[in-house]
């Protein structure tokens, strides 16, 4: 079961085991057991504790079609809330709100290294965070950080953390709100990933002259690959003496070290969302400012003039069957250095949709935009960034992006200001959330915005005493 990671076993006296077969870390292979039953020909497991032994937090339930010794699991819960996959089968956030995102929070919440707090508003539950948050913990256990809710991360999740860790094993703790992940063990690699405060990461090797500013190491597992990671950026715990020093012959070939002033990009391509800096050249913290579901003629024009007041650069995400009727304000924001991006032709949820009517909302946006704005298009010459509405995506749309050479871009902080909650509200929830690199989520339209403007003018006010500078998606 879950495509070949897992074999699950059903005993004739009611047992029933479940054996990891491809562990994502290279760690030992992981076991649970429990007891199942059929019922109107269906199968339901319930997997209580590990082989060893130790009680789950809370049970994990399978259902399952048996046909001829071959399982086919089509639903997965907790306790007794069970979903089907293909409900969650895309990206957490404010689109998804199955109960057991409820119970998802509370487990996010007592995994110490995420220092995730369960969210005290009804609202909030629901929020970009949850996603965020089971995206770093994926990436911390080594599993891809897709935000999806599957088989391998639940377990994870319920299985007691000392049933899981290796006593053994040496840490590296984040010490920083953020930090760059790299490709290699100096500064002169590419960022790889970013890491947050509280993530913890195991330490499988190391280079450098022991002193902590003058030590990289190289952390296991973000995705595929392993990362690096400067000393003094975290915490070490356990005996690093014990980690050996990577052999120079085996380290990633180190890259030209970058121009201090590049020059713009020409043509067709753009930078990994990865890469995207996090300080301007003189060390300023960068954030990055998008505004969604526009054009719109009552409220994206002085968005624009706000964000010219501040010499400010943002992102807009636009809704193709209004570019036309906004050509004017597409073109001032095409003019004013602000990148225009794609979300879908009208506001559609991409992971309801096929792949035909996936690549109309897609590439029918793309060439509305190009047709009213693309001779102004100077930093690109396209439109590259897609923002699925309600950030719900989901693996197939993902590859279907991937093919037509897309990025889809999400986002770190979401004040939610689309349900007008009252300006102070809308503008500490950014001030109260950003940090060097944050992309942040608000609204030009899609309805009445006038909270959002006026959260906008103090947001840039406040983050510009700061010292943070404002950059668009492709990074300037």
């Amino acid at each position: 079961v879950g495509d070949g990671d897992f074999t699950l076993t059903l005993g004739a006296d009611g047992r029933a085991r479940l054996d990891e077969t491809a562990p994502a870390t290279g760690a030992q292979p992981a076991s649970w057991q429990g007891t199942w039953e059929v019922a109107e020909g269906d199968a339901f497991v319930r997997l209580s504790a590990t082989s060893a032994g130790a009680a789950l937090k809370l049970p994990v339930m399978l259902e399952a079609k048996l046909d001829g010794g071959v399982v086919d699991i089509f639903g997965l819960g907790v306790d007794n809330l069970i979903y089907d996959r293909s409900d969650l089968d895309l990206t957490l956030g404010s689109g998804q709100r199955h109960p057991i995102v409820r119970v998802l929070n509370r487990l996010l919440a007592e995994v110490p290294y995420l220092t995730y707090t369960y969210p005290v508003e009804n609202a909030n539950v629901y929020t970009e965070d949850v996603r965020r948050t089971l995206a770093r913990f994926q990436e911390v256990e080594g599993y891809a950080p897709t935000g999806l809710l599957d088989l391998r991360t639940l377990l994870a999740l319920v299985t007691p953390a000392a049933a899981r860790l290796d006593a053994s094993t040496v840490e590296l703790t984040v010490g920083p709100d953020v930090i760059n992940v790299r490709g290699g063990p100096s500064t002169n690699y590419p960022v790889t990933h970013r890491a947050y405060q509280g993530d913890a990461f195991d330490i499988v090797g190391k280079v450098g002259d022991g002193s902590p500013r003058g030590t990289w190491l190289e952390v296991c597992c973000l995705g595929p690959d392993n990362g690096w990671i400067r000393a003094d950026l975290g915490t070490v715990r356990g005996d690093l003496n014990r980690i050996n020093t990577v052999p120079a012959d085996q380290l990633p070939p180190e890259p030209a070290p970058a121009a201090a002033a590049a020059p713009a990009p020409q043509g067709r391509g753009q930078p990994l969302l990865a890469n995207l800096p996090t300080t301007t050249p003189e060390g300023n913290p960068v954030v990055y400012l998008t505004f969604d579901d526009g054009p719109n003629g009552s409220y994206s024009q002085q968005v624009i003039d706000l964000l010219n007041q501040y010499n400010a650069r943002g992102t807009f995400f636009v809704i193709g069957r209004q570019a036309s009727g906004g050509a004017d304000i597409l073109r001032n924001e095409a003019a004013g250095g602000h990148y225009i991006a794609n979300h879908t032709w009208d506001h559609v949820w991409l992971d309801k949709v096929n792949k035909e009517e996936f690549l109309s909302q897609i590439q029918r946006t793309r060439n509305e935009l190009l047709a009213v704005a693309g001779d102004l298009f100077t930093l690109d010459g396209d439109v590259l960034y897609v923002r699925p509405p309600y950030g719900a995506i989901n693996a197939d749309d993902r590859q279907w992006l991937a093919e037509l050479g897309y990025t889809p871009v999400l986002w770190d902080v979401d004040p939610q200001d689309w349900r007008r909650p009252g300006v102070e509200t809308i503008a500490n929830h950014v001030l109260g959330s950003v940090f060097p690199g944050a992309v942040v989520l608000m609204h030009d339209g899609g309805g009445e915005r006038t909270q959002s403007v006026a959260a906008l003018e103090i947001v840039l006010r406040e983050l510009s005493a700061r010292g943070y500078s404002f950059y668009n998606i492709f990074g300037q």
